[in-house]
């Protein structure tokens, strides 16, 4: 048989392998992942001029929660007249002390004038946004005056600042004092949950971690409505829409996932752009699905971690991050 016709035919035979495996999912496809604290950029390279106010003036809660430093946090909420809504009212008599620094009412004290996670820079502020480590997802809930439960799911973006000092130990789990960015700039709801002890945590989610997903008894409209629709139509549309991958952290509320086996080059190719709905060119293309936690939970199967074989981790001896269930009840 001849060399080239006989090369084609395997080829072809492997292909048809290939194929088989993609649409019966018995291919995982991976990334690299880093869990380790990060040695790359602490912070935005702009740096903004700090809100002055001084320490006798009435400050709003909010105002507060903008604290330049930690310390200054604790001062402040742990004066007698401070309220966690209202904050603090005008007091000309105000004192505090900081690092062993006594302020009195007339000195201007140091606030982060952006609703944006910062930290403290060369007298001034910078963004921290792109320094998120890892994200902690909770199950919290409410009691009534019955006693019943009303369960939501949230969650806390942990920043690198925050786990300076505990790179030894587990980022995952290491505790998250009150004063933290992490805690000050979390979902306020998440954040009273974790305080009164009304909050259950699942486990991590990291840049490039894969979320499995079932649609199947949800009814979705939307962006996520156009997405699920327009795959339905192809024999791997499953895939389509049951894996995904997370991409980022786009608020202390929302994700930003994208399809685990799906490519902006792919779909160009694929198809063109007025055939392809608006939604899922924003899903696949774009800023990807935006989903908070909560509407999250309620496709969200589990989370899936690989080991070098691409088999979902369940367990490991080394310490290694392991898939964790995520059924919304």
């Amino acid at each position: 048989m001849n060399r080239s016709i006989f090369g084609w035919i395997i080829w072809t035979f492997l292909l048809e392998l290939l194929n088989d495996a993609l649409d019966n999912d018995r291919i995982a496809v991976m990334q690299s992942q880093r869990y380790v604290l990060g040695n790359s950029i602490a912070h935005d390279a702009t740096i903004h001029p700090l809100e002055k106010v001084p320490l006798g003036s009435a400050m709003s809660a909010d105002l507060i929660r903008r604290a330049s430093t930690p310390a200054l946090w604790c001062a402040l909420t742990r004066l007698p007249d401070y309220d966690e809504k209202e904050g603090l009212p005008e007091d000309s008599h105000r004192e505090i002390r900081v690092h062993d620094t006594r302020y009195s009412a007339d000195d201007e004290m140091g606030f982060f004038a952006s609703q944006a996670a910062q930290i403290a820079v060369q007298e001034g502020s910078a963004d921290i946004g792109s320094a998120i480590h890892h994200a902690r997802v909770y199950r919290c809930w409410k009691t009534n005056a019955k006693g019943v439960r009303k369960y939501f799911y949230g969650m806390i973006r942990v920043f690198q600042t925050d786990l300076l000092r505990a790179c030894h130990d587990d980022l995952f789990t290491v505790p998250l004092p009150p004063q933290s960015i992490s805690m000050r700039y979390g979902e306020p709801r998440v954040v009273q949950a974790l305080q009164s002890g009304n909050a259950q945590y699942l486990g991590p989610l990291v840049v490039g971690d894969e979320i499995e997903m079932d649609f199947s008894s949800l009814d979705v409209d939307g962006q996520i409505g156009e997405y699920l629709q327009f795959f339905s139509q192809f024999s791997g549309g499953n895939l389509a829409w049951k894996h995904w991958v997370v991409d980022g952290f786009f608020n202390q509320t929302q994700l930003r996932i994208r399809p685990r086996y799906l490519a902006a080059e792919g779909l160009a190719k694929a198809f063109s752009d007025d055939v392809v709905p608006d939604g899922v060119q924003k899903i696949v293309t774009k800023q990807g699905w935006l989903p908070p936690v909560n509407t999250a939970s309620k496709t969200a199967v589990r989370i899936v971690r690989r080991n070098a074989f691409g088999e979902p981790r369940l367990s490991s001896a080394h310490h290694m991050p392991c898939s964790w269930q995520w059924r919304h009840e």
